[in-house]
C-alpha cells in the first residue's frame, strides 16, 4: 500500500518509531467510495467477472472510461477500473473532480482506547482540509485538536489514505485523507467541536470498536481495520 514518506526528525514523530514505518510501498489498488458503492482502480480485476451479479470491468485506455466507470456506480454497488499502473489510474481519477486533501489521527490513549466521534449520524475519525503551506503530519495533529479537544499527540506512524466522493457547493469532490495512528497522554475534558457538526467525543475499548464499525462511513472502517492489530 502506498504511503506518505514522513521525516523522522518531525516534531509530532517519536525518534524511536520503528524507520519500516515509513516506507514507500507500492500499492497494487485504490478503493473510490461513492456512498456506500466502490469504484476500484485496480491492476488485478476480481476473478469472478461473469453472472447477474458481477461487478462490471472496465479496462482503462482514455479518460472517458473513467466517465463510463462513475456512471456504472449508479447500477452496480462495486465497479472495477482496470489498467497496469494504478498509480496513473489514480491521477486520472482525480481530473474528474475537484480534488480535496486532508489529514487525520486514530488516537490511542494511555489506557489502549480509541478516540471516536459523532458526526451527523455517524461514528467517525477526527480529520480536516490542509491548509496553505501545510504538512500532512501537521495538518492531522491540528485537526484532532481542534475537533476533541485532545492534545499531547504523538504520531506513530502512517496508515493507507482513503478516498471518498462527495457532492459540496454544485462540484463534485474527491477527498484523499491521510491517516496517522496516533497516541496522547490527554487525560482531561474533550471539547467537541460544535461548528463542525460534532455532536460528541468519546474513548472506546479496541474490543468494543466492532459494534461502531456497524455506523461509519466504509472509508472510516478500512481506516480501523488496517490498525487493528496496532492496538
Amino acid at each position: 500500500m502506498q504511503r506518505n514518506s514522513i521525516p523522522r526528525s518531525h516534531p509530532f514523530i517519536p525518534m524511536n518509531a520503528p524507520a519500516c514505518r515509513t516506507i514507500l510501498h507500492l500499492r497494487m489498488e485504490y478503493t473510490l467510495y461513492f456512498g456506500p458503492k466502490k469504484l476500484v482502480l485496480t491492476s488485478a480485476p476480481p476473478a469472478n467477472t461473469t453472472g447477474q451479479h458481477a461487478a462490471p470491468v472496465i479496462p482503462f485506455t482514455q479518460q472517458a472510461d473513467m466517465q463510463t466507470a462513475k456512471k456504472a456506480i449508479g447500477q452496480s454497488p462495486s465497479v472495477y477500473l482496470v489498467a497496469p499502473d494504478t498509480a496513473l489510474l489514480l491521477e486520472a481519477a482525480k481530473a474528474h473532480f475537484a480534488f480535496i486533501q486532508a489529514a487525520g489521527g486514530l488516537v490511542q490513549n494511555a489506557s489502549g482506547e480509541v478516540l471516536l466521534i459523532y458526526r451527523k449520524g455517524k461514528w467517525d475519525l477526527p480529520k480536516g482540509k490542509l491548509d496553505p503551506g501545510e504538512d500532512l503530519p501537521t495538518c492531522a495533529v491540528r485537526e484532532v485538536g481542534e475537533e476533541t479537544g485532545v492534545g499531547q499527540l504523538s504520531i506513530i506512524q502512517p496508515l493507507s489514505p482513503t478516498y471518498h466522493t462527495y457532492f459540496m457547493a454544485g462540484q463534485h469532490c474527491l477527498k484523499e485523507s491521510h491517516w496517522y495512528l496516533m497516541r496522547t497522554q490527554h487525560t482531561g475534558p474533550m471539547q467537541p467541536q460544535l461548528e463542525e457538526d460534532i455532536e460528541a467525543c468519546i474513548w472506546v475499548d479496541p474490543k468494543k470498536l466492532a459494534g461502531y464499525l456497524t455506523n461509519t462511513h466504509p472509508s472510516i472502517a478500512d481506516v480501523i481495520s488496517e490498525a487493528a492489530p496496532l492496538l
